[in-house]
């Protein structure tokens, strides 16, 4: 009888013993890391818009101005800008960009996709738009992340809206 008491205890040892086995060797929940993970900014897109009096872009017209010229053809030299400010990419993400003279779109590209890798500028070549006539009003406007499908720290600076005001007095 000690014998049969004797197999059940080494019995009893030996299954403990697997099953505690069994239960540490399985891997459950999150593994937790010696040093955290950087926690990176999500995507920031921003947009610009500039008008220049001078293509070499050095002479700016201030938003919102309202100028004279006597003679000549003068124009607006009109500057786009996207970029991403923060250490992600964005993705890809659909912008729109269009320039009116006294209310018609006289630049009108298509709407078309990009994506900007982080702290990535994409500056757009410029355009020329000219005052015809005695009054004129140019209206720049663009657009990004058409649809706010980039989740970003700030939705609110995608879009942007640029006025100038000129007469031609001749």
């Amino acid at each position: 009888m000690n014998f049969k008491k004797f197999f059940m205890i080494a019995f009893a040892l030996a299954a403990t013993s697997i099953a505690t086995s069994a239960a540490f060797a399985q891997t459950g929940g999150t593994q937790i890391s010696p040093m955290p993970l950087p926690r990176l900014a999500p995507p920031d897109i921003s947009v610009k818009i500039e008008m220049f009096e001078d293509q070499g872009c050095t002479k700016p017209l201030p938003n919102g101005s309202d100028l004279s010229y006597t003679g000549g053809a003068p124009a607006a030299f009109v500057r786009f800008t996207l970029s991403n400010s923060n250490s992600q990419n964005t993705g890809n993400f659909t912008y729109k960009r269009v320039i009116y003279r006294n209310g018609v779109k006289v630049v009108d590209p298509p709407a078309a996709t990009i994506s900007l890798a982080k702290s990535e500028v994409k500056v757009f070549p410029v355009e020329k738009v000219y005052f015809n006539g005695t009054s004129n009003t140019v209206e720049a406007k663009i657009l990004a992340d058409i649809g706010n499908l980039v989740k970003e720290t700030n939705e609110m600076n995608n879009s942007a809206t640029y006025t100038v005001k000129a007469s031609v007095v001749h």
